[in-house]
């Protein structure tokens, strides 16, 4: 299993809504990507998607 079949649709948000989620612009979510230090991403077929659990860690991992 690839690591793009092991999540359904309903488990990815696409960077606008992480964005929204983060409250921050699409660009500094796009910084982040290309420096390594946002949440972890997959491409699918040129479309960058987040999984939710894994959006979840890492707020977990950041929370105070």
């Amino acid at each position: 299993m690839t690591q793009a079949t092991k999540y359904s649709e309903h488990e990815m948000l696409l960077r606008p809504e992480v964005a929204h989620i983060l409250r921050v612009s699409v660009v500094t979510l796009s910084r982040w990507a290309t420096k390594g230090i946002g949440p972890e991403y997959i491409r699918v077929n040129g479309r960058v998607l987040y999984p939710q659990d894994k959006l979840d860690q890492w707020l977990a991992d950041r929370a105070r």
